[in-house]
């Protein structure tokens, strides 16, 4: 049975019509995958003009994860709290914070708006051992079982109407509202997206 296109349209118009009435901000986290080639570079010997040129594409596959404020309203004062076994960079005992945009509090997020909150590149979504034999040389040991949990913490905006509706949370240091997301690098492992070229 196919669906008609007008039946999609108006399913999505209530959709976004129920999301907008919504008289609340609303912030949800976003995780992409992203499979991108640089611009074609040539190479060749150096100082050596008759040797022969290579031309080749560097590609880069990476996960961004953004903040967005689905809501109709303003969200005020986001802060984030991050949790997990999720680290970055463990080879060789390295360790990175997850991001740092995740430390920061977001004065205003308003409606509609998006911010690229972290970038994890893809060797950071796998476990790496020493070769045999080796100190210095690591290998891929699989991809990571640690999930890295991101609680968003924001007031709506400051009226009179909301300041009550809010106090008795602030009375015990909480905010109006929080959102909950779990990363699980399994979830991004698998056929790549089609690639974007710059």
């Amino acid at each position: 049975m196919e669906i008609g296109t007008s039946t999609l349209t108006g399913a999505l118009r209530i959709s976004l019509q129920v999301l907008v009435n919504r008289r609340r901000p609303l912030l949800e986290i976003y995780q992409q995958l992203h499979n991108r080639m640089a611009p074609e570079e040539e190479v060749g010997p150096i100082g050596d003009k008759s040797g022969e040129r290579i031309k080749f594409r560097h590609q880069e596959i990476f996960v961004t994860l953004s903040i967005a404020n689905i809501g109709s309203l303003r969200a005020e004062n986001v802060s984030f709290v991050v949790s997990g076994s999720f680290k970055r960079d463990t080879i060789g005992g390295l360790d990175r914070p997850i991001g740092k945009l995740l430390d920061a509090t977001f004065a205003q997020i308003p409606p509609g708006q998006a911010f690229q909150i972290t970038r994890l590149d893809d060797h950071e979504l796998y476990n790496y051992e020493p070769e045999p034999g080796s100190t210095t040389a690591y290998r891929q040991a699989g991809i990571r079982m640690d999930k890295l949990i991101i609680d968003v913490h924001y007031d709506g905006p400051s009226t009179i109407l909301n300041r009550l509706l809010r106090f008795r949370r602030r009375l015990i240091g909480k905010k109006q509202y929080q959102t909950h997301f779990e990363f699980d690098p399994q979830t991004v492992v698998g056929d790549l997206p089609p690639v974007e070229y710059q």
